[in-house]
């Protein structure tokens, strides 16, 4: 199998860590354009990262190529029961929808390297600062009770709201010392051999 990617694109990462915590590799090819002739023929809508299985297929969508990944290798952090699937599933869908897209919104609003791509609102992203800030304070009452995210066992959700706090406390939106549930979690899942490759992109 073949991964498309484009560095440092967070969908791209999402799946990269993904890999990383089932031990596995696949052929990387860089895409130097996305939106490319060549690269539309693979992904119609110009994102990446693109799966190409070994029969062919071109999966695109990160959450879907780690749900196919999951499929052949039966990796556990889509969960193993049907009830942690279910859990994993919801906190996933909340991470996401909550914390992940969010982030990436925020940075395209605020970081200067998209001041020339697109037309940025920074009263937008005060919007979704505010937003990530309350839902933050629910997550952290979760893991009160919890290790991880979706239950006790490290799951598919811990990557997509770790990229999403992470990005939030790197640009100064939330202090976490607010929040100690979700410091502990988040120093412990910092730490984590999968995670060094955002630690290198944090550092660069």
């Amino acid at each position: 199998m073949k991964l498309y990617v484009k560095i440092p694109a967070p969908s791209v990462l999402r799946v990269q860590i993904f890999l990383d915590e089932c031990g596995q590799s696949l052929d990387e090819i860089e895409v130097e354009d996305t939106r490319s002739s060549a690269f539309l023929k693979i992904n119609p809508f110009g994102t990446v990262p693109v799966l190409e299985t070994d029969a062919g297929e071109m999966i695109s969508e990160s959450l879907t190529i780690c749900r196919y990944l999951d499929r052949q290798w039966q990796t556990g952090l889509l969960g193993n029961t049907s009830v942690e699937q279910l859990q994993v599933e919801l906190w996933e869908r909340r991470s996401e929808l909550l914390l992940y897209v969010p982030a990436i919104e925020y940075v395209h609003q605020m970081h200067p390297m998209f001041a020339d791509r697109i037309e940025q609102h920074p009263e937008w992203a005060k919007v979704l600062a505010g937003r990530a800030r309350r839902t933050m304070a629910i997550f952290n009452d979760q893991l009160e009770d919890s290790r991880y995210i979706a239950g006790n066992s490290f799951s598919i959700a811990d990557i997509t709201a770790f990229l999403g706090v992470s990005a939030f406390a790197g640009f100064g939106v939330v202090d976490l010392g607010e929040f100690l549930s979700l410091a502990r979690w988040t120093g412990e899942i910092s730490t984590r051999p999968s995670m060094e490759r955002l630690r290198t992109l944090m550092q660069s």
